[in-house]
C-alpha cells in the first residue's frame, strides 16, 4: 500500500514526534485526515483470506463508486474507535476533537442510504 508522504505519512510522523505542538485545530485536522486515509485504504484490503481479486474485476469497475462510498462511510464511522484502539490516549483525544471534510461528498450519502 502506498500512502502519500506529504498528506498522510508526514502529518502522522509529526503527531508522534511532537504532539505538544498541536495546540490548534488545524494540525489535528491534518492528522485526522491522514488517519482516515490509512483506515480507508486498509479497509479496501480487508477481505476474506481466500478472496480472489481477479474474480470480481469486471463487476468491481461497475460498483467502484459504491465500494468507495461504503469504504469511506465505514472509515469515518469507525475512526474514533480505531483511534482509541491504536493510538496513545492523548493522541486519540486530539484526533477525536476535530472533524474534517469528506473526500467523497457525492458518494457517501448514496452509500449511507443504500445501507439503511
Amino acid at each position: 500500500m502506498y500512502l502519500h508522504r506529504e498528506f498522510v505519512v508526514e502529518p502522522l510522523q509529526r503527531m508522534y514526534a511532537r504532539p505538544e505542538l498541536f495546540t490548534v485545530q488545524d494540525p489535528w485536522s491534518e492528522c485526522r485526515a491522514a488517519l482516515t486515509t490509512v483506515v480507508h485504504e486498509f479497509t479496501h484490503l480487508a477481505v476474506p483470506r481466500h478472496h480472489d481479486p481477479a474474480a470480481g474485476a469486471v463487476v468491481s469497475m461497475l460498483l467502484w463508486p459504491l465500494e468507495e462510498g461504503v469504504t469511506e462511510v465505514y472509515s469515518r464511522a469507525r475512526l474514533d474507535d480505531i483511534a482509541d484502539s491504536v493510538l496513545p490516549s492523548d493522541l486519540a483525544a486530539g484526533i477525536k476533537q476535530v472533524r474534517c471534510s469528506h473526500e467523497y461528498p457525492d458518494w457517501e450519502p448514496a452509500a449511507r442510504a443504500f445501507a439503511i
